[in-house]
């Protein structure tokens, strides 16, 4: 069985992803930037969110969500947001088409930090 301390770990690591993915397309979206890219960026935006909203939904991030019982959910959990993040990857980088190569390295910075949790 898992570890209370271990589950509420991993779950306060799930809303750290989802907010560094936030934070980072709010970053990268400061400033002037191509149509192509303002497009990537609000298509990410958008998908993020709505990975947002079924995290929120979840219950997950919720203090008393550290059961044992809880660890599989949230296993299934962390499976689901990294499958999604790649997804996110995928569609914003194909969206965004060719970009200048300041923005294409900056977009492909971002979408590489995207699962990790690390902004670029």
């Amino acid at each position: 069985m898992t570890a209370p301390a271990e589950i509420r770990a991993r779950r306060a690591a799930l809303g750290e992803v989802l907010q560094a993915a936030e934070d980072g397309i709010a970053l990268l979206a400061v400033g002037e930037r191509s149509a192509a890219m303002m497009q990537a960026l609000e298509l990410a935006s958008f998908l993020v969110a709505r990975l947002r909203i079924g995290w929120n939904e979840s219950g997950l991030w919720h203090a008393d969500a550290a059961t044992g019982a809880d660890a599989a959910e949230v296993e299934a959990m962390e499976d689901e947001l990294f499958f999604r993040l790649r997804a996110v990857q995928r569609a914003v980088t194909i969206k965004a088409g060719d970009l200048p190569a300041p923005e294409a390295q900056a977009l492909a910075a971002l979408c590489e930090s995207l699962p990790m949790g690390r902004a670029a």
